[in-house]
């Protein structure tokens, strides 16, 4: 993504979130309107183009934009923002400012996701337990997803944003290969 388009997203994103904690309305269901409207948008193609188009006046795209606002029974604050963004000709950065809403609500939450990359398939208990220490250890609330690659051979690897935790016996046998070749 380009580092000026994200930026923008993310002031946008920053903003709703402002208004939708000052007016304490849902922001998960703000999240999921604007992901609807993604979906929308990418199912009526013409829509979007239009929405988009430089070409077509200002206040006709809106008036389109604002009859299908109407009837969608979101909250004020997605409307408004939807609004804003058409009318501005940022709809392009629909997608962007829903990515950087979700994670601006996560860190307000103090929330993280990652992955969890094990050998076998860990019980509720170990993934509950690393859930609780992975989060004591960050000063957040883990939402791990996980799943299985048997080609680990044992142990697991964490990845958390851009950091990657990587404690799988294969990782440990290659740095024993190493130590033992950095002594000959």
């Amino acid at each position: 993504m380009i580092a000026g388009v994200q930026v923008v997203a993310r002031r946008y994103a920053r903003a709703l979130l402002d208004v939708v904690l000052e007016k304490k309305e849902e922001p998960e269901r703000i999240a999921g309107e604007l992901a609807e409207t993604i979906e929308f948008l990418e199912e009526q193609p013409n829509l979007a183009s239009i929405l988009e188009s430089k070409a077509i006046e200002s206040a006709k795209r809106l008036a389109v934009f604002d009859k299908i606002l109407a009837k969608s029974g979101f909250c004020d604050s997605t409307v408004n923002v939807l609004r804003l963004l058409a009318e501005k000709e940022r709809i392009p950065l629909l997608r962007s400012v829903q990515d950087q809403f979700r994670g601006a609500l996560y860190e307000h939450n103090k929330l993280e996701t990652g992955e969890v990359v094990s050998a076998h398939p860990l019980s509720e208990s170990q993934k509950s337990k690393l859930a609780k220490h992975l989060g004591a250890a960050r000063g957040k609330t883990m939402r791990l997803t996980y799943r299985t690659n048997a080609e680990l051979v044992g142990g697991m690897i964490v990845r958390l944003g851009n950091r990657i935790y990587d404690a799988s016996v294969v990782k440990q046998l290659e740095l024993f290969k190493e130590k033992v070749e950095s002594t000959l």
